[in-house]
């Protein structure tokens, strides 16, 4: 019989392991790595039976260390990996079913096989292509080459591990702590430093950091480092404040060392030193109410727990707009003409979630600084500099309400700004400015908060703006907090504000430059006791932003206020193409094409069920047609569905019929499907409706022969107009087509809605919403119920997302889109009948929540 082998030291159970953060320095000893994975039917378990739970219970917890074993792995290892070469284990441990412990010689060894693992994507039939006998031993299996049974694909995980407890329990996580730079001359120093020169983005890993200041650190157990990607600074945390200190002297000032890798591509060269106090923010508690019990659910503290704190410098001004005004700038802020700035990327390298507007300047939030390029955002809204010197504080006040009242937006708007510029505010203790006047504003941002959304703590910052800034509370509230670190201990004072709708927020002197201000990202707020929930918020921040830094340490000058009373206000024109430059009226923008043509494609459908099956004209449309001699030949222009053909076929009219939306065209062929109306079922008895006379075109260039038509009827089409160019543009089209002596009847939607109306407009440009069924819509493909069975209607979600600009109601599960509409204030129609030229209006009136004109051609 063969001779047993020597018993072998029992190894004890590995120890508790935790993973090892790569802010933290390498433990001293050897370095472990752990391999996770679906290694239990692997290794032969998971048959179920008595003997397989057996073996794996053998095989739990034994370490093997017998060479041959641990060449077999090795091997393995080294083969599966494309570059081979991994350092050498010196142990193997069996953890858990799914979880093998590797201990190798030292950390550096155990942090190039995780790399090395990680890169190859090992899977895990790959990394252990052997199989344990009943007495626990491996053996090669399955050499054929061909897939083992219950192998898998999946990668393995490789993850360096200590058996040492973390320096700070509060940070055994891999997102680092939030760092503070500095904290004041009185605050208390930390074990942390900030260092400037050595970061990610100049090539520096936290390992070349930790070797930077190692002579700094006296406990022999190193020091821990971040380095925030893509940055240049980093943070380090020594054992000791003592420590912390000794290098924040030593280091400052010097050239850093080179890092141990030189990487290419980075794009910023090392430079000097500069070092600096650090504090770590602390994680906020969970907030519960004051007789909550244990485990009941969290809620925002109370405004009140705060109230007794004063913060120097802040001021709130309530009901600083009316009702009229503010539901004006939402309106306005939110609608078709705001200019929404693209996608921006925060300090820390992903991008800004909320929704932004600029006017004068640009904030770039990468840098936290103004971009001070002109012709990068609209200019600021002004009102024409003849008036505005004029104009007492009483008349600034009753311009932006009668502005407001009329739903001119940029006017009040640009009111406003004027207002604030001239707010006067009282002088701060110990301050020898007398009055902190806002008269340098040239920088407005609108940002838009759904509920949940926030912002991080900050300061604005101090060398892109001066020091006053305001905060318009445009629609919708919420609580601001404010911090501070104050007196020696480096405690933090805090303050909770809750800045009501129409409300106006100043920050000045340490309000502005001391005190840290954010907005918690949360669906509530507690105020004086009472849960409020939140809801959308537009809020306007009014700023003097400074020109950049100057060399002989003077402050710099205020930018240039970039202004404009020519409304919409539009980003400068592009280079080479002149200044004031109108867009060709015949090309469609893209407000109208994503928000009139795409949206009446989509719906076409359920706008014909809803809308013309049912027959219901506007009464002056009806009466114009039928005050036209027997035998007129009248163009429909924005036919839509064809509704008003009945009406044509009944008084003995000709017509044709144009759209630009092809959808809808298709709805009018084939008869009305009505019976509501008598009109519309003698008109498809005659069989006249099954192939009217329809032509997919644009109101704003018509493919009709000059001068053929009598009549011309266009109602609901002007107000999806998105400019006054447009407008007129339809209005010469309709003339053109027109012979000399004929009738052009016009409607569009009205400013003013009637008494009861469900619809109430602040501004003239809207959009307004259109609320689809998903049956209704066509883009999402139907799915098949079985084999027979009929078609299953798919979530509404995936229709809202199948349409761009679209959105989903999820309580009713529809889908919202937004049209967008031209309010047309009293006699505007006929203005712009003048504009356009050859025409004279012989009748112009209100009816139903619409202006309508009736013009004659005088002039082709």
């Amino acid at each position: 019989p063969a001779e047993s082998p020597p018993s072998e030291p029992v190894t004890p159970f590995p120890p508790r392991m935790r993973t090892l953060y790569s802010h933290e320095p390498p433990p001293p000893g050897p370095g472990h790595v752990f391999l996770q994975g679906g290694f239990g039917r692997q290794l032969g378990a998971g048959a179920g039976s008595a003997a397989d739970e057996e073996l794996l219970a053998n095989i739990c917890g034994k370490t093997f260390r017998r060479l041959s074993e641990l060449r077999k792995l090795l091997e393995s290892l080294g083969h599966a990996v494309p570059d081979g070469g991994l350092p050498i284990p010196v142990d193997v441990a069996i953890v858990t079913v799914s979880k093998l412990l590797v201990t190798y010689e030292n950390y550096g060894a155990a942090k190039e096989a995780v790399g090395a693992i990680r890169r190859s994507q090992l899977p895990i039939g790959a990394l252990l292509p052997f199989r344990p006998d009943p007495t626990g031993d491996f053996r090669e299996s399955d050499s054929d080459g061909k897939k083992k049974k219950g192998g898998s694909n999946k990668p393995v995980q490789a993850t360096t591990v200590t058996a040492s407890s973390p320096i700070e329990p509060g940070w055994n996580r891999v997102s680092p702590p939030k760092f503070k730079r500095g904290g004041g001359d009185d605050c208390v120093p930390t074990r942390y430093m900030y260092i400037s020169g050595m970061g990610d983005s100049s090539g520096y890993t936290p390992d070349d950091v930790r070797e930077a200041v190692s002579s700094f650190e006296s406990s022999g157990r190193g020091a821990e480092a971040w380095c925030p990607p893509g940055k240049n600074h980093c943070f380090v945390g020594f054992r000791s404040v003592a420590d912390a200190g000794a290098a924040l002297e030593g280091l400052q000032g010097t050239d850093p060392p080179p890092p141990a890798v030189t990487r290419t591509g980075n794009g910023v060269a090392p430079s000097r030193i500069f070092a600096d106090r650090a504090r770590a923010n602390e994680t906020a508690p969970r907030r519960r109410g004051a007789d909550a019990p244990p485990g009941a659910p969290t809620r925002a503290e109370c405004t009140s727990a705060t109230s007794s704190v004063d913060v120097p410098g802040l001021a709130l001004i309530e009901n600083y707009l009316s009702e009229t005004e503010g539901a004006c700038l939402s309106a306005l802020l939110s609608g078709p003409q705001a200019t929404w700035a693209p996608g921006q990327e925060t300090p820390s390298g992903g991008g800004l979630r909320r929704r932004v507007q600029h006017y004068g300047y640009v904030f770039d939030y990468a840098t936290a600084d103004v971009l001070r390029e002109v012709g990068k955002c609209p200019p600021l809204p002004a009102i024409a500099m003849e008036s505005r010197d004029d104009m007492s504080a009483d008349d600034l006040k009753a311009h932006v309400a009668a502005c407001a009242g009329r739903g001119e937006g940029w006017e009040a708007l640009a009111g406003i700004i004027e207002g604030c510029r001239r707010l006067k505010l009282p002088t701060l203790p110990g301050s020898d400015v007398p009055d902190f006047d806002c008269r340098h504003i040239n920088q407005l941002t609108v940002n838009e908060y759904l509920p949940g959304q926030g912002i991080g703590s900050h300061v604005d910052t101090p060398s892109a703006f001066d020091g006053c800034l305001l905060s318009l509370a445009v629609e919708g509230g919420c609580v601001m907090e404010f911090r501070r670190a104050s007196g020696g201990n480096c405690e933090k004072a805090r303050k909770l504000l809750y800045l009501p709708p129409r409300s106006l927020l100043v920050l000045r002197g340490a309000a502005r430059y001391d005190w840290e201000h954010l907005i918690v990202g949360r669906a509530s707020d507690t105020v004086a006791g009472k849960v409020l929930p939140r809801t959308p918020r537009i809020s306007v921040t009014l700023r003097g932003a400074l020109s950049a830094p100057r060399d002989d340490g003077r402050f710099p000058r205020h930018l240039p206020p970039l202004q404009t009373s020519v409304f919409p206000p539009t980003t400068a024109p592009a280079a080479g193409k002149a200044a004031g430059a109108r867009a060709d009226p015949a090309a469609t923008p893209e407000t109208e094409r994503l928000h009139v043509h795409a949206v009446y494609d989509a719906i076409a459908e359920q706008w014909h069920h809803t809308r013309g099956r049912r027959g219901i004209l506007w009464p002056g449309a009806a009466a114009f047609l039928e005050s036209l001699p027997a035998g007129s030949l009248v163009a429909d222009v924005g036919c839509g569905d064809g509704k008003y053909f009945a009406a044509c076929w009944t008084h003995g009219h000709f017509f044709v019929g144009s759209d630009i939306s092809l959808p809808l065209l298709r709805t009018a062929l084939g008869g009305t499907g009505g019976g509501r109306d008598p009109r519309q079922e003698a008109y498809d008895r005659s069989g006249a409706s099954a192939r009217p006379e329809v032509a997919a075109a644009d109101c704003v260039n018509l493919p009709l022969g000059t001068g053929r038509f009598d009549a011309v009827l266009c109602v609901a089409v002007m107000h999806h107009l998105s400019t006054e160019e447009r407008r007129i543009r339809c209005l010469s089209e309709a003339r053109r087509i027109t012979r000399v002596g004929g009738l052009i009847n016009v409607q569009a939607w009205a400013m003013e809605q009637e008494e009861g109306s469900k619809r109430k407009f602040a501004v003239a440009d809207v959009f307004v919403p259109f609320a689809a069924q998903p049956r209704h819509l066509s883009r999402v493909e139907k799915r098949k119920e079985g084999s027979g069975g009929g078609n299953v209607r798919q979530p509404a979600a995936a229709y809202a997302d199948a349409y761009e600009g679209s959105s989903l109601d999820e309580s009713k599960g529809l889908v919202i889109f937004q049209r967008y509409c031209h309010l047309y204030r009293e006699g505007e129609l006929g203005r712009l009948c003048g504009l356009a030229g050859g025409l004279r209006v012989l009748e112009e009136g209100y009816e139903s929540g619409n202006y309508y004109v009736v013009a004659e051609v005088v002039l082709m």
